[in-house]
């Protein structure tokens, strides 16, 4: 049933690539635990690409959105939507706010890792 759709056999990975798999997914985990820390009420979703651009700068990681191809090419390292904004948001001046749904979805080049993440920022008890 399966092969109607997927024709192709699956392509097996050798242990280098799967080693830089490896390695790609640690480092993209790190990068999604910066987002977590920066992504607070009051930040810029430009201030946490910007976090995550200085890491992998730091680590000598490409970030695969960032050049990518289209009318006007990607301009930043990370896709941050907030609230009704659908996935893949542009990263810039909107700020965060207490109860904002906050999405985030981060790539690497080299040995290519992947990851989403979606959060609500918390919001304050109120004073007694």
């Amino acid at each position: 049933m399966l092969r109607q759709f997927f024709p192709q056999k699956p392509e097996l990975k050798s242990q280098r690539e799967l080693g830089l798999m490896r390695e790609a997914g640690k480092l993209v985990a790190q990068a999604l635990r910066i987002c977590r820390e920066t992504a607070r009420p009051g930040a810029k979703t430009l201030d946490i690409d910007m976090a995550v651009e200085a890491f992998y700068a730091s680590h000598g990681a490409l970030p695969l959105f960032k050049g990518y191809p289209g009318r006007v090419p990607f301009p930043a390292c990370t896709c941050i939507s907030l609230n009704e904004q659908v996935v893949h948001g542009i990263p810039g001046q909107r700020v965060i706010h207490e109860g904002d749904l906050v999405k985030i979805d981060l790539d690497k080049l080299l040995g290519r890792a992947d990851l989403a993440t979606m959060m609500v920022m918390p919001r304050r008890a109120p004073a007694i």
